[in-house]
């Protein structure tokens, strides 16, 4: 059997609500047994007065525990104190109809996912009015009063001892159903994060080989540039050769244009 366990805070604000649960139950049963007090005349006044003593020490220990002892106790004092409580006013009491005052108790215990006290309470829960309906059977006047009685209570305490405790499990099965699929999402981001980590460190890795291609590709840029400059330098070099060159030849042929003349007068 498998239980949760809440944790400090979240203990905290369900046990906020199971004492306001019981100081609400503890005034509307303090008045059902005043008013049984000083209604019914020839009722032992002890069995009223003796549960409202109980309620009364019960409801200030409870608030005592809530606020000295630690949070995980608080539950398992009312699990037994209210219901001990519970029991003695319902065999005290005239009155056949007081087995809903320990519904309210049941529901919050529920939140508690204490699987262990929430089926403990709903079997005390229907053991106590089973007898009880086998009292009011045995004790009142008109037998199928009593049987109707018995029967509606009978299957009111089943059906909540039954919805408190599946309703327990199913909340316990949730809770597993929400962690599996939060450590499913855990494990796939996981996933993910590394392959991001292996992306990032491949496209790393080529992005080292590419500025290295750059810097190559920079440097022979470079080269080719001083080369250009080179080979521009070298043409106009070559330029200048190719007009002095002209020059030298145009005065060649004038210098052999003039011997050519000078030859022809001396000749003549």
């Amino acid at each position: 059997m498998t239980s949760f366990k809440l944790q400090p805070g979240q203990v905290k604000r369900v046990n906020k609500l199971l004492l306001a649960v019981i100081i609400v139950t503890s005034i509307f049963a303090s008045f059902g047994l005043i008013a049984q007090l000083t209604q019914a005349a020839d009722m032992n006044p002890l069995l009223s007065i003796v549960p409202l003593v109980l309620i009364a020490l019960n409801l200030v220990v409870t608030i005592v525990v809530t606020l000295i002892l630690p949070p995980d106790f608080l539950r398992v004092y009312v699990a037994i104190a209210f219901t001990i409580v519970f029991a003695v006013m319902m065999f005290t009491s005239i009155s056949g109809s007081l087995y809903p005052y320990l519904i309210p108790v049941m529901i919050v215990m529920v939140m508690y996912l204490d699987r262990k006290i929430t089926i403990g309470l709903g079997v005390v829960y229907i053991i106590l009015n089973i007898i009880k309906a086998i009292t009011n059977f045995s004790t009142l006047l008109f037998p199928d009063l009593a049987i109707e009685i018995a029967m509606i209570e009978i299957i009111i305490s089943i059906l909540v001892m039954v919805s408190t405790i599946l309703g327990s499990k199913l909340l316990t099965n949730f809770m597993k159903e929400n962690i599996s699929e939060i450590e499913k999402a855990a494990e796939e981001r996981s996933r993910t994060s590394e392959h991001i980590l292996s992306v990032t460190e491949e496209v790393g890795g080529h992005v080292e080989v590419l500025k290295s291609s750059l810097d190559e590709l920079n440097e022979s840029s470079a080269q080719v540039c001083t080369a250009m400059e080179q080979i521009g330098q070298g043409n106009e070099e070559n330029v200048n050769a190719v007009e002095i060159q002209t020059q030298m030849t145009s005065d060649i042929q004038k210098l052999v244009e003039e011997t050519e003349k000078m030859t022809l007068e001396a000749v003549d």
